[in-house]
């Protein structure tokens, strides 16, 4: 299956009146409150846009018996990886799909792990990270499967908690007020950092209910987590939402996903177009990204938990969102779905949209690269137990 080029313009005059507009406070608004300094990001991307054929090459049936079916497919950049969520052992396969073994026991042995993991990373240099929020841990294992560490993440700072007086006075510099956000493994790499989304459920400081602690979640909670892989103890929170959450209460599209090119780590909020650019150190350094076809800024408000778990499920429906992002080939596809629950991806390369192209598949996500193509999950059949995998090149 080809698809024509796909000519953006149309976007981009869009974009450039409206960020002609709102521009300057937006982007003050998104400065890195991490930095010492107060200067606007860098906008990037909105001047020079291409085009880029999808290219459809083939096909692959895989048997998903081996595994719980729930999960999601990853790659290192030679096997497909179904990353478990219902059992300990992770399967791998070709890249052409046929099984070849499964890692990991378990157990409670020196190299073993308790529970299923809700994030697992092939690490660049060998290895995993691997996140068991049954147990509470993370581990780092080393390319034999070697456990180099474990530890609760999150619990570290346990024995100087007054859990009275957090419970009274959040603190979102406390490291034990997060917890890792249970969505799409979203977990990558940064030189030295391996990183993920988190988030705080804190009964009195969260953003379900509509008061003065709400406004203070949105603008002053943390978004992301860092662990050093050399040193796991040196732990670094960082991040905020974007501004579209300080207008109005959405909880219902808060999550974030993640993604690095080697050089910068790159996030994408649900209810937010910009894709924002981390540089090694950490800091905000720029944003880029145009707002996928017909998404718009029109999420309901939502202001109580009851009302949040009673709309979630059709609000993700019926508006539009951004899901997911994978970068390979210096490529970055962000995946996200239309208005009424269609699946849609856009094509970025050096920040620049390339495409912007609706994919027929209902169970549609983006798994990775391996050399010469990218993989994608085209469909799940859980009565039979087998998934269909694209494979499509960028052209």
């Amino acid at each position: 299956m080809r698809y024509k080029p796909i000519n953006c313009s149309h976007l981009f005059k869009a974009v450039v009146l409206f960020l002609s507009l709102s521009s300057a406070l937006l982007l003050y608004s998104c400065k890195n409150r991490n930095s010492e300094t107060s200067s606007p990001i860098e906008l990037r991307g909105i001047n020079s846009l291409g085009a880029a054929n999808f290219v459809i090459t083939d096909t692959l049936t895989i048997s998903t018996e081996r595994t719980s079916m729930s999960g999601r497919w990853i790659t290192d950049g030679k096997s497909l990886i179904f990353a478990d969520k219902g059992k300990v052992p992770v399967s791998l396969y070709s890249s052409v799909g046929k099984f070849e073994k499964q890692i990991f026991v378990q157990g409670r042995g020196p190299d073993e792990i308790l529970s299923p993991a809700t994030a697992l990373l092939p690490l660049s240099g060998g290895g995993y990270a691997y996140f068991s929020p049954g147990d509470g841990r993370f581990y780092l294992f080393d390319s034999l499967l070697n456990n180099l560490s474990s530890f609760n993440v999150f619990k570290v700072t346990d024995k100087d908690v007054d859990w009275d007086d957090l419970l009274r006075n959040p603190d979102p510099e406390n490291l034990t007020m997060y917890e890792h956000v249970l969505f799409n493994n979203d977990i990558t790499e940064l030189d030295d950092y391996i990183l993920f989304p988190i988030t705080t459920e804190h009964q009195r400081y969260n953003g379900f209910m509509k008061n003065q602690r709400a406004k203070e979640f949105y603008r002053d909670s943390y978004t992301l987590m860092a662990i050093n892989k050399n040193d796991p103890a040196e732990l670094r929170i960082f991040g905020h939402f974007p501004t579209i959450y300080n207008r109005r209460m959405i909880p219902n599209f808060m999550n974030r996903t993640v993604a690095s090119d080697g050089s910068n780590l790159f996030v994408s909020y649900e209810a937010d177009f910009l894709i924002y650019a981390y540089d090694k150190d950490l800091q905000l350094s720029f944003a880029f990204g145009i707002a996928g076809k017909d998404v718009k800024d029109n999420y309901p408000e939502v202001t109580t938990f009851e009302k949040h778990e009673e709309t979630n499920k059709a609000h993700h429906a019926k508006y539009g969102h951004y899901l997911q992002m994978v970068y390979g080939d210096g490529y970055l596809i962000r995946k996200y779905n239309r208005p009424d629950d269609i699946s849609a991806i856009q094509i970025y390369k050096d920040y620049n949209l390339l495409c912007d192209i609706e994919m027929p598949y209902k169970r549609f996500e983006i798994i990775g690269y391996i050399e010469p193509f990218f993989y994608a999950q085209a469909y799940v059949d859980f009565e039979y137990e087998f998934c269909k995998i694209i494979r499509f090149k960028i052209e």
